[in-house]
């Protein structure tokens, strides 16, 4: 029930639009090095806890293999440790589109742009553990 109150209140055009982002979002390549990496050094796979910032049952690829998304922490068994997205704000305002969460212990915040009906990375912001790096890159 809840989906279905969620989704009625997007359209598809919106839907599609909050997939890009979030994909293009966590495949940015300046993020990479801040994600979780097996044993031959691939990005394990993600989860993300929306925190009801977007529908739990978006289809979200990332790098190459389908994100698990939570609505919220308490629904998910993590292992002790375990890294996970964790949502604080996630706004899409015209042709802009800004996503910030928690990934361990480092605050990040991606900002994309709307041009000519694609999104663009604009920049990248990582905080916390010892780390500041902040990253802008026009791609329009």
């Amino acid at each position: 029930m809840m989906m279905l109150m969620f989704v009625s209140n997007i359209s598809f055009a919106q839907h599609e639009d909050q997939i890009t982002i979030l994909e293009q979002s966590l495949a940015i390549e300046k993020l990479q090095k801040y994600f979780e990496t097996d044993e031959m050094g691939k990005v394990i796979p993600m989860i993300i806890v929306s925190n009801g910032h977007f529908s739990e049952y978006h289809n979200i690829d990332h790098n190459g293999k389908k994100a698990e998304i939570y609505d919220r922490k308490k629904n998910i068994d993590l292992n002790y440790n375990e890294a996970f997205v964790d949502v604080k704000k996630f706004k899409i305002r015209g042709n802009v589109s800004i996503l910030k969460f928690k990934y361990q212990k480092k605050k990040v915040k991606v900002k994309l742009h709307k041009h000519k009906g694609k999104w663009k990375y604009l920049s990248l912001t990582v905080r916390g553990d010892g780390d500041y790096y902040k990253h802008f890159d026009r791609e329009i």
